[in-house]
């Protein structure tokens, strides 16, 4: 690593900023970068997550910030964690429209 050169860590096609002072929002770049997969394809419905370890070597990232990423991504319905089995990519929620 050279002195005073920020650190840039490649994510497949993606540039992912990693840095001491952003680290409260490295969730969000998982995550974001993860959505964007599923939304352009890359990973379809029921294709298996890559592991926890696999995710944190990928991103430079703490379990913990993988953790929510994940999370954030069940709370959104693109995913779901099977216990023992792994995290799964969803069909799309149906969106309706509403009706007055």
């Amino acid at each position: 690593m050279h002195a005073g050169l920020p650190n840039f860590m490649a994510v497949r096609r993606y540039n992912a900023f990693m840095s001491g002072a952003q680290d409260s929002l490295l969730y969000s770049r998982v995550e974001t970068v993860l959505a964007s997969e599923i939304a352009g394809g890359d990973l379809r419905v029921g294709d298996q997550l890559p592991t926890e370890d696999r995710l944190i070597a990928r991103f430079g990232v703490s379990r913990i910030t993988v953790r929510r990423a994940i999370q954030n991504l069940v709370s959104r319905g693109l995913v779901e964690i099977r216990r023992g089995k792994g995290t799964f990519v969803l069909r799309p929620r149906s969106r309706r429209t509403l009706q007055s």
